[in-house]
């Protein structure tokens, strides 16, 4: 199955949360998730084109950029399964910021 954005809405394959601590601590499977006491991060797999700002009467163009890996807020967007990986749809004003390593 394939899924494109619409408008300014990113597609974003979500990490896999932390099964052990930095600390060293391994974490239960149906206890405390990385998604619960973290922001939530994952890569861009799809952009939508943009948005269309009426008062310009053009389209804004996207800031984000496939591959990019992003910081988004906990409780945005639309979980998704696709080919059997977890994503989540969101709207580009969900994201907080690119991870750039």
């Amino acid at each position: 199955m394939k899924f494109k954005p619409v408008s300014d809405n990113v597609l974003v394959v979500l990490d896999k949360p932390v099964e052990k601590t930095e600390s060293g601590i391994f974490l239960p499977s149906n206890g405390v998730t990385e998604k619960d006491s973290q922001a939530r991060t994952g890569v861009v797999v799809a952009v939508g084109d943009g948005y269309f700002d009426p008062s310009m009467n053009k389209l804004r163009p996207m800031m984000l950029k496939v591959g990019q890996r992003v910081v988004f807020t906990k409780f945005a967007g639309t979980d998704l399964r696709i080919n059997g990986e977890d994503m989540i749809v969101l709207g580009e004003y969900d994201i907080q910021g690119i991870i750039e390593e």
